[in-house]
């Protein structure tokens, strides 16, 4: 199962794969379901009605690239020479590394910003975090990307590891894994 943005959300939800959700801002009104709140969040300072489209402007992601470490021994990085990979965002859907020492496949690094416009709070909170996450589950694998890699057919670095997903997912090892969850029902 390949997942990408909100998909990959949805997996997480359906227990696919175990990983944090560090954010998962979506506009609602798009078929999104409205943010999850925390009940012991404490209550946010007043704010103008006035100003609220423009606040929330600002905590969006839209079209910012963003710099990726890849894995490129993994068989999800294969054909690519290059540890970097720039990501086009234009969502704030973050998630976590994987406990899985291996399954981290792209991470966005230290200082991720290349190009474009990010809020501070959205430029720490991606830091670190997860771009692509693999695992293998039973006979098949998971693989959950946060951005889109064939954005608009015209961003066209990652559309291979999107391609690889597809057809060299199962090349990942799980039989010697410790992480993996073991099927003994074969």
């Amino acid at each position: 199962m390949v997942a990408v943005k909100r998909a990959a959300l949805w997996a997480v939800e359906k227990g696919f794969m175990d990983v944090e959700v560090i954010d998962d801002f979506v506009v609602v009104g798009f078929g999104a379901l409205p943010p999850r709140k925390d009940k012991d969040a404490p209550v946010p300072d007043r704010e103008n009605y006035a100003d609220k489209e423009l606040l929330e402007q600002a905590q969006r992601i839209r079209g910012t690239i963003f710099e990726t470490d890849l894995d490129i021994t993994h068989p999800l990085g294969f054909g690519y020479r290059s540890r970097v990979l720039p990501s086009y965002r234009e969502n704030r859907i973050i998630l976590g590394r994987s406990k899985n020492p291996f399954g981290t496949v792209a991470q966005y690094t230290a200082s991720p910003l290349l190009s474009g416009y990010a809020s501070p709070e959205s430029i720490e909170k991606l830091a670190g975090a997860a771009s692509v996450l693999a695992e293998r589950r039973g006979r098949g694998a998971v693989v959950l990307m946060s951005d889109n890699p064939n954005f608009r057919a015209w961003w066209f670095g990652p559309n291979k590891m999107f391609l690889n997903s597809l057809f060299f997912s199962t090349a990942m090892n799980a039989e010697f894994s410790r992480f993996e969850e073991h099927d003994h029902a074969d």
